[in-house]
């Protein structure tokens, strides 16, 4: 479903395959809306999610005016966060995949923030120990993929598996 000009009401309890209002004038989601796909809201006008929102794939919120992600959020793929203001996370916040919140204001990651990759340009964040070590194994699983890794590349490797 694709919503363009200014259409700026959606029916309650609505269930599509995918949602594209990138640059629509849609300010606000209706309650029990469910994607089965992806939701693109990328430079919508929209300001708020509603509580319990389950995307079943990505989720675009780049360059949208969303201050904050509602409890319950639910993201069976991939969330990005590009140029938002939100500036922290919710604590039961589920991304099946990856989440990118490079250039946000974002500095503090809970570690019961469920993610499978994490994007984070040069922010710098405060985490716990246990998130800390959760993001570390995620990049050594990456040397597996690597065909024919140089010296330095094993040598590296080789180090971030004796701590």
């Amino acid at each position: 479903m694709i919503l363009t000009g200014t259409s700026t009401e959606i029916p309650d309890s609505l269930v599509v395959d995918s949602l594209d209002l990138n640059y629509s004038s849609v300010t606000e989601l209706p309650d029990g809306l469910r994607v089965i796909g992806d939701l693109y809201l990328n430079n919508s006008k929209l300001t708020k999610l509603p509580d319990g929102l389950i995307v079943g794939g990505g989720l675009d919120l780049r360059k949208t005016p969303i201050e904050t992600l509602p409890k319950s959020l639910h993201v069976g793929g991939w969330l990005d966060l590009i140029n938002t203001k939100i500036t922290q996370l919710p604590n039961d916040l589920i991304v099946g995949r990856w989440l990118d919140i490079t250039h946000t204001r974002i500095r503090e990651l809970h570690n019961s923030v469920k993610f499978g990759e994490l994007y984070s340009g040069t922010a710098q964040l405060d985490m716990t120990e246990e998130t800390q070590i959760k993001l570390i194994e995620q990049h050594m699983k990456m040397f597996s993929f690597i065909k024919n890794p140089t010296k330095k590349a094993r040598l590296l490797q080789s180090m971030l598996w004796e701590i």
